[in-house]
C-alpha cells in the first residue's frame, strides 16, 4: 500500500471532574468541588489506541502542575475500580458536535479520608502509576488549586465526563486500485447517539479498535452529513 491510500482522521477528546463526599449512615451528600477541567496525557492518548483509558481513579494529595508527560499522580492516596453509576448522554447534533459519557467512581468508606489535592483516571494499576489517562489539580469555584477533606464517615464519589468531539473537516485523498487513481474524501459520519464508535463509554474501556465494530465505510456518490449515513 503506498503512502497516498493511507487515510488520517483525527477525534478530539475532553474531561472534566466533579467530587463529592456521601455520609455512610445519613447518606446526605456534600459536593467538594464541582465541574472543573482536567488535562489527558501523552500516556493516555497513547493509551486510546489499544486500550481501556479510564476503568480505574485515583486521588491523591500532591500539588504539582500536572504535565502532559505525567505517568501518575505526584502523591496518591487512594484508588479504586468501583463504578457506582454511569450515563450515556446523547448526541449534542450542532456544532461543535460531541458526545459524553459521565462515570461516577465511588472509594469506600473513610479509604479515602484526609486531605485530597488532585485526582486522575486511568486503567487498573497500583494507585495509578504508569496508567493516568488524566490528571487535574482539584480546582474551587473559580477555577483556583484548592484541598478537599474527606471525613472517615463518608464515601468518596468522583465523576468524570469524557467528551468525544468528531472530525468536522473533510479529508481529500488518493486511492490506487489496480494501477488507476481515484480522488475521494473522507468525512465523520453516523454522528448519532448510541452509534459506534462515537459512544464514550468504549473509549472507557476498549479504546479505539479494541472493540469489535465497523468504524470505515466505503461509498460511490453523495457523501450525506455528519449525522447520516451515505446511501
Amino acid at each position: 500500500m503506498s503512502n497516498e491510500n493511507v487515510v488520517k482522521q483525527t477525534i478530539g477528546l475532553a474531561g472534566r471532574y466533579m467530587i463529592a463526599a456521601v455520609d455512610a449512615e445519613t447518606g446526605a451528600r456534600r459536593v467538594l468541588a464541582d465541574w472543573f477541567d482536567n488535562l489527558i496525557t501523552d500516556e493516555g492518548l497513547n493509551r486510546v489506541g489499544s486500550g481501556a483509558i479510564a476503568n480505574m481513579c485515583v486521588v491523591g494529595s500532591g500539588s504539582a502542575t500536572p504535565s502532559l508527560s505525567d505517568t501518575g499522580l505526584a502523591s496518591p492516596v487512594a484508588s479504586t475500580t468501583t463504578i457506582q453509576g454511569e450515563v450515556q448522554s446523547g448526541q449534542v447534533a450542532t456544532s461543535p458536535y460531541y458526545i459524553k459519557n459521565v462515570r461516577t467512581f465511588r472509594f469506600a468508606q473513610g479509604v479515602a479520608a484526609g486531605n485530597l489535592a488532585e485526582v486522575g483516571v486511568g486503567r487498573n494499576g497500583s494507585l495509578g502509576n504508569g496508567w493516568i489517562f488524566s490528571r487535574a489539580l482539584i480546582k474551587d469555584s473559580n477555577g483556583d488549586p484548592t484541598t478537599i477533606t474527606v471525613t472517615a464517615t463518608e464515601f468518596l464519589d468522583v465523576s468524570y465526563e469524557l467528551r468525544v468531539y468528531p472530525p468536522l473537516v473533510d479529508t481529500s485523498f488518493n486511492v490506487t486500485i489496480a494501477g488507476v487513481t481515484h480522488a475521494r474524501v473522507g468525512r465523520a459520519c453516523n454522528f448519532s447517539s448510541g452509534n459506534q464508535p462515537w459512544v464514550p463509554t468504549i473509549f472507557m474501556d476498549y479504546g479505539v479498535g479494541g472493540f469489535s465494530v465497523p468504524v470505515i465505510f466505503v461509498y460511490d456518490g453523495a457523501i450525506g452529513s455528519i449525522v447520516g449515513t451515505p446511501s
